[in-house]
C-alpha cells in the first residue's frame, strides 16, 4: 500500500482518542467507534475493513520496532532511531508489553523484580532479545490464516456438517479430517480449530444481532459476508464432503497440543510514561499459559458433551425398545385376528363352493326341463296342424247342395261335436302354451 495512505491513515487515527487510548471515556463505545472509522474512511478513501486491517498492521510493526530498539541497547538513544518509529512516538504512552511466564518461572522472578529497573546497561543488552515475531493480538486463539485459508475453512466445517454429530470422539476426527485436508495439520491442532470456529460464529452473531442502542458496521469485520452465507445454507456443496475413520487414532501428521514454556523476552525499563493510559499488546504465547488449562477444559467439555450425548442416545434406544415392544404385541394380536378371520373366510369359501355346486345341478335340471318342454311343445304344433287339415277336409266335405237332409242333421251333430272337441283342444293347446311361456 502506498505510504501515502497510511500516513494520512495514521493522522486521521490521531485525531479519535478513544481508537488507541482505554481510558477514553467512549473507549469501547461500539456507535462512536463506527462512526469514527466510517468518517476516516471518507476521508481516506479505503473501504472500513481495509482501514482496521492497515492501522493494526501498523500499530503492530510500531510495537515490534519498539521492542526490538529496547531489546537491543534498552536505550533508544543509543542507536539511530527509524524515521517510522518517531512518526509513531505519538502513540507509545498508550503501549504496554505485557510478558507471559509460567508459575514456576514467575515465583523465581518475583523477589528480583523490584530491582529491574536498576539493571546495568551492560545487563540489559545481554538479555536475549525478542523476536519482531513474537506479537500477535490478545484475542488469536489460534494462527493467523489467510482469507483463502479461512474461506476454505468454513466452507469445509459447513459442508461436512453431517460429521460432526455428538457421537464420541465425532468433532475431533472430523476436526482432522479437515485440517488435514488444508495441509494445516502441521500448523494448528483440532482444538485450536474448534476454538477458531465457535470464535467466529460468536463474533458473527454479535454483530448480526447487536444489542440495543450500539450501532455497528458488520463490513468491518473481513469475514462477516462469508459466515453469513454460512447462516444462510448458501456453501452447502461448496466444498468436498470428507470421511473418517472412526478407528483411525494415528495422531503423527497433527500438531500436538502446546505445552506452557517461559518466554525469554526482556522486560520493558520503567519509564516516565509508566503511569499514562496504555493499549495491551500481548507477546507471542501470552495465552500459553492458559492453554493447557484451556486445552483441559476442552476435553473436559467434550468428555461431558460426549457424556451427554450417550445418555440421550441410551435414553432414545430405551424409548425406542419400549416402543418397539409395544409394537409387537399389537402386531401379535392383530396377527391372531388376521388368523381368525383367514379361518372365517376359508369356512365362507367353503360354503360358496357347497352353494355353486347345488345351483349348477339345478341349472342342469332346468336345462334338461326346458328341453321336454320344447319337446312337448313342438308334439302340439304338429297335432295343431293335423287338426287343422282335418278340419279343413270336414268342411269340404259338407259344402252346400250336396248332402241330404239325414246327411246334414247327421253332419250338423258331427260338427257341432267336433267344434266342441276342437274348442276344447283349442283350449287346452293354450293353456300348454301358457304353461310353456311361464317356464
Amino acid at each position: 500500500m502506498d505510504s501515502i495512505i497510511e500516513e494520512r491513515l495514521v493522522e486521521e487515527v490521531r485525531k479519535y482518542e478513544h481508537l488507541y487510548n482505554p481510558t477514553a471515556s467512549t473507549y469501547k463505545d461500539a456507535g462512536s467507534t463506527a462512526n469514527s472509522w466510517s468518517e476516516i474512511s471518507a476521508t481516506v478513501g479505503l473501504d472500513v475493513p481495509e482501514c482496521i486491517k492497515t492501522w493494526r498492521r501498523i500499530r503492530d510493526k510500531f510495537v515490534r520496532v519498539k521492542k526490538t530498539t529496547k531489546g537491543r541497547s534498552g536505550d533508544e538513544g543509543g542507536q539511530k532511531v527509524p524515521d517510522f518509529f518517531i512518526f509513531m512516538s505519538w502513540l507509545m504512552p498508550h503501549i504496554k508489553h505485557r510478558k507471559t511466564k509460567s508459575k514456576h518461572d514467575k515465583k523465581r522472578t518475583e523477589p528480583s523484580s523490584t530491582s529491574a529497573p536498576e539493571a546495568s546497561p551492560k545487563s540489559s543488552t545481554s538479555a536475549p532479545e525478542a523476536s519482531p515475531r513474537s506479537f500477535t493480538s490478545a484475542s488469536e486463539a489460534s494462527p493467523e490464516l489467510s482469507l483463502r485459508e479461512v474461506e476454505e475453512f468454513v466452507k469445509l466445517r459447513v459442508t461436512n456438517n453431517s460429521l460432526f454429530s455428538g457421537k464420541r470422539d465425532s468433532n475431533t476426527l472430523a476436526w482432522k479430517a479437515i485440517l488435514k485436508h488444508m495441509g494445516l495439520q502441521h500448523k494448528m491442532n483440532f482444538s485450536q480449530a474448534s476454538q477458531m470456529w465457535e470464535n467466529m460464529k460468536e463474533k458473527y452473531t454479535a454483530l448480526k444481532n447487536p444489542s440495543d442502542g450500539m450501532n455497528v458496521i458488520p463490513e468491518m469485520w473481513d469475514h462477516f459476508h462469508l459466515m453469513d452465507e454460512a447462516a444462510e445454507g448458501r456453501l452447502e456443496g461448496s466444498a468436498p464432503v470428507l470421511k473418517v475413520f472412526p478407528g483411525d487414532e494415528d495422531n503423527r501428521d497433527f500438531l500436538p497440543k502446546k505445552r506452557r514454556r517461559v518466554s525469554m523476552g526482556t522486560l520493558p525499563p520503567v519509564s516516565s510514561v509508566a503511569d499514562r493510559p496504555e493499549i495491551e499488546v500481548s507477546l507471542n504465547g501470552d495465552e500459553e499459559e492458559g492453554e493447557g488449562g484451556l486445552d483441559l477444559n476442552l476435553i473436559m467439555k467434550e468428555v461431558d458433551d460426549e457424556r451427554k450425548g450417550m445418555e440421550a442416545e441410551r435414553q432414545v434406544m430405551d424409548k425406542e425398545k419400549r416402543m418397539m415392544e409395544r409394537e409387537r404385541l399389537v402386531l401379535q394380536r392383530e396377527r391372531a385376528l388376521l388368523d381368525r378371520e383367514a379361518a372365517t373366510l376359508e369356512r365362507d369359501r367353503a360354503t360358496l363352493d357347497r352353494e355353486m355346486a347345488m345351483i349348477e345341478r339345478e341349472r342342469v335340471l332346468l336345462e334338461r326341463e326346458k328341453a321336454m318342454v320344447e319337446k312337448d311343445k313342438d308334439a302340439m304344433c304338429t297335432e295343431k296342424r293335423a287338426l287343422e287339415r282335418e278340419k279343413a277336409r270336414l268342411e269340404s266335405l259338407f259344402a252346400p247342395g250336396e248332402a241330404t237332409e239325414e246327411n246334414s242333421e247327421n253332419h250338423s251333430e258331427r260338427k257341432d261335436s267336433h267344434a266342441v272337441n276342437m274348442d276344447r283342444k283349442e283350449r287346452f293347446l293354450q293353456l300348454f302354451e301358457k304353461l310353456i311361456e311361464s317356464f
